[in-house]
């Protein structure tokens, strides 16, 4: 009787034990967080398809426009409304499901709906990649003289056939890593469950039978086995995990480089072309003001006025967002400058669509500013403000673009180096738990929802008019 009693022991310790290490064990603050990201998880692909109807109803729909020197643009607002409703799919019935099974044991296809929202989200990035590399500058004359890093300069110099088909194969390498990772995952999770089930079903054995303490001790000896096959399976999901975050880390930085290097080249050419038209505006000014200052005095004049240019206060300035927050009597009012910055610069994004290599060579070369000394003010002002929305919205599409792949790097890099040392000192429910959370929490709760909202509310605003001559 007592080896019996000693031998239950022993079953019931080896029980806590897996337990332990298959349950989830979620704290209050995350059941309480799976339900708020349950119930946000729409808003995001809400906003986006709400912005597409909006601006489809004003300015009709495209999916793609090719130019006649083979650059391609894309409807970056409506493919992200579908990009972003796949991916809310997918991430609600993955969020839903898992609360179900917090009741008993995470399921093979919770995981793979949670994966599934991967691709949708990385193929978001990619357009960003793509509008950027759509509107890079063509030539060499739109960096004016200065010296461009040679790496970064290649990019402009690579034709637009083998630049997208470069582009869409680096994008389509992980995503066919994603997708191997998930039919993988399926699998080892589906094993993983069956071990469980066939040491439960032992277990169970032992706990409704009056078995012998030799019967008990050999099923114990079994269930000992089958826990060591559990960490051995747990161990493939994690190799498993931490093979395929190589590659992610690779297409996420291959992806980035891409943004920042483009974004290098746009900058530099708009800022070129932006102190080329402030030079014209100074240029034009003193010419008119010794013109005027010559009429007065051959009229007799003598109070000769300087010409009062309404714009060259504009062009001397480095911004009117910089200009009015520093003018602005309190914080408010700093605040909604902030917001109408960033609502201009996410409306300018439009421009994006019109932006091609008419665009670039609108504005004259250093050598033959002069010829504009004589163009009217106004088309040289528009000619500014237009290149300075461009700038804006880019400095708005890195930001954006770059916080989401540094908050998925650093993701990558934690499973890549099993800084949580799972399953050692953490379970894969805490894994998966982690995965969740800091997915949503970065895109679904934070980038994604901002800039749907905001993309929203400025999608009824007119698409600026690029000005070609």
């Amino acid at each position: 009787m007592a080896n019996i009693i000693q031998a239950k022991a022993t079953s019931l310790a080896i029980h806590q034990v897996v337990i332990q290490r298959v349950y989830p064990k979620p704290s209050l603050a995350i059941r309480v967080g799976l339900i708020v990201f349950t119930l946000w998880s729409p808003v995001a692909a809400v906003f986006y398809i709400l912005a597409a109807i909006k601006r489809a109803q004003g300015k009709g729909t495209w999916h793609f426009r090719i130019e006649a020197n083979g650059v391609m643009h894309v409807n970056v607002h409506l493919i992200n409304a579908i990009l972003a409703t796949c991916y809310t799919i997918f991430n609600t019935a993955s969020l839903i499901s898992l609360q179900v099974d917090l009741k008993g044991l995470i399921q093979p296809h919770t995981v793979t709906f949670s994966l599934l929202t991967h691709p949708f989200l990385f193929l978001m990035g990619w357009i960003h990649v793509w509008c950027v590399l759509s509107i890079i500058p063509p030539s060499k004359h739109s960096w004016g003289n200065s010296q461009v890093l040679r790496k970064v300069r290649l990019m402009a110099s690579i034709p637009p056939k083998v630049r997208y088909a470069l582009v869409t194969t680096v994008c389509l390498i992980p995503i066919g890593l994603l997708f191997v990772e998930i039919e993988k995952t399926y699998i080892e999770m589906s094993e993983v469950l069956k071990v469980f089930h066939a040491y439960d079903a032992d277990y169970q054995l032992i706990m409704e039978n009056n078995m012998n303490a030799k019967d008990i001790e050999t099923t114990n000896l079994s269930a000992l086995k089958k826990l060591e096959e559990l960490q051995r399976k747990e161990d493939q999901l994690i190799k498993l995990d931490r093979l395929a975050s190589i590659g992610f880390l690779l297409a996420l930085i291959s992806s980035l480089s891409f943004i920042l290097g483009g974004s290098f080249l746009i900058f530099r050419a708009l800022n070129h072309q932006l102190n080329l038209l402030r030079q014209i505006a100074r240029e034009k000014n003193d010419v008119e003001a010794l013109n005027e200052s010559d009429k007065n005095h051959k009229t007799g004049i003598t109070n000769n006025p300087l010409m009062t240019d309404k714009h060259l206060t504009s062009f001397e300035s480095k911004s009117h967002l910089d200009a009015s927050i520093k003018a602005g009597p309190n914080i408010f009012q700093k605040l909604n400058v902030v917001i109408n910055g960033w609502k201009t610069g996410l409306s300018s994004i439009q421009a994006f669509e019109q932006i091609n290599a008419a665009f670039w060579s609108s504005v004259p070369s250093s050598r033959s500013k002069n010829e504009w000394i004589n163009t009217k003010e106004d088309k040289i002002y528009s000619h500014y403000e237009r290149r300075v929305k461009v700038f804006k919205s880019t400095i708005g599409l890195v930001l954006l673009s770059s916080t989401i792949h540094f908050a998925y790097i650093v993701l990558n890099v934690i499973i890549l180096t099993n800084a949580f040392q799972v399953p050692q000192k953490h379970t894969m429910s805490d894994f998966f738990f982690l995965l969740v959370i800091w997915s949503n929490f970065c895109w679904n709760f934070g980038v994604g929802s901002a800039a749907s909202i905001l993309s929203f509310l400025v999608s009824g605003a007119p698409s600026p008019q690029i000005m070609y001559d």
